[in-house]
């Protein structure tokens, strides 16, 4: 909430009063000792709650800039993508480096990413928009509400987004782009079991 604009923090918090309230009692709290202690929320929160707000940079598009605005703040994409220390702060020097969610790897999207053919812009418009790419795969695990939830979202939107992760990316080599042209042709090839998509993987 904290990379949120106050308009935008105005409209969640109104929107959220228009639901019809429900009775419910809150679950206790099975945290093991000291983690019960909600006072160490506060040693966390001083160590790694990142405070700083959301900022433009004048060098980049429009486009862009509300990408970064989207992914890092209301989509918040880097709880999932980002690796996490031993007390579950995301480590921020290895931003969307990859991470884990729900027993589901959330694969890396920066430079690091494993897929075999590299990202772009169109493709991860098409994938944030539908929940599939030809090349990539089906979204699956907890990236499938993700897709459902854009399905609300306006075109433009989606594509900021798709903007600003293909550049957390970057432009690949041309020693990775030799390689996804031989990974898609060996695609072409059916009998070929060794080819296989970039989706989240299961655990075992």
């Amino acid at each position: 909430m904290t990379k949120m604009r106050e308009a935008d923090i105005r409209a969640v918090y109104a929107f959220i009063m228009t639901r019809h309230p429900v009775r419910a009692t809150a679950p206790s709290n099975e945290l093991p000792f000291p983690l019960n202690i909600r006072m160490l929320v506060a040693g966390w929160k001083l160590l790694y709650l990142d405070k700083e707000p959301a900022r433009s940079e004048s060098s980049k598009s429009a486009e862009w800039n509300r990408g970064a605005y989207l992914v890092e703040g209301l989509g918040h994409c880097g709880a999932c993508h980002t690796p996490r220390n031993l007390l579950g702060a995301e480590k921020r020097d290895q931003a969307y480096g990859g991470g884990e969610s729900d027993g589901w790897i959330a694969p890396a999207l920066n430079a690091a990413s494993p897929a075999a053919v590299p990202w772009d812009a169109d493709r991860l418009q098409h994938y944030l928009r539908n929940g599939f790419d030809d090349l990539h795969g089906i979204a699956a695990g907890p990236m499938a509400p993700v897709v459902e939830n854009l399905k609300s979202v306006s075109q433009d939107d989606v594509r900021a987004m798709a903007t600003y992760v293909a550049a957390i990316a970057g432009v690949p080599s041309n020693e990775r782009q030799a390689r996804a042209s031989k990974a898609i042709e060996r695609a072409k090839d059916t009998s070929d079991p060794s080819w296989t998509l970039n989706r989240g993987i299961r655990r075992p």
